[in-house]
């Protein structure tokens, strides 16, 4: 993986190329969040063979940390999910992190939490009221590092 220094607010072009023959497959512009961590949502890399590209940066093993980042860990939620819960999240050093929650195609459909953490553990509260039936994922950020988990919910 090759890494690279984002900056908060900023615009970085991106695109995916056919490892076969190099044609374009998909494009577009993603910007940095406040905390400097860009999301690219809907990006396909096929088995086949695909290369993600960011500006003039290729980037390999989509998905994948550098060794030794310590990232957030997400205790087990109840799942399926029929109402409001508490959970836990172990954060590696104190920063500025995010719990998003999203849905099958990678979507934000709510920010469950977002401020100031310290290294340790802190509960926090998932409502899942008023969102339809379905499989969605929670997401952890801090410091470039991520952990996400699968939770069911159900009426």
């Amino acid at each position: 993986m090759q890494a690279f220094t984002v900056s908060p607010g900023a615009a970085y072009a991106w695109k995916v190329s056919r490892s076969s023959d190099g044609a374009t497959v998909q494009s577009d512009v993603a910007y940095a969040d406040e905390l400097g961590v860009l999301t690219m949502s809907g990006v396909k890399i096929y088995r086949a063979g695909s290369m993600l590209s960011v500006g003039s940066i290729p980037v390999t093993g989509v998905g994948e940390e550098p060794p030794g980042v310590a990232r957030p860990r997400i205790a087990p939620l109840p799942s399926p999910l029929r109402s409001a819960c508490r959970f836990e999240i172990e954060w590696p050093r104190a920063g500025e992190g995010v719990v998003d929650l999203l849905d099958t195609a990678g979507r934000r459909v709510g920010v469950i939490f977002r401020g100031r953490v310290e290294r340790g553990h802190q509960q926090i509260q998932l409502d899942p009221g008023g969102l339809p039936c379905g499989v969605y994922s929670l997401c952890a950020r801090e410091g470039g590092a991520a952990a996400a988990r699968c939770v069911a919910v159900v009426r």
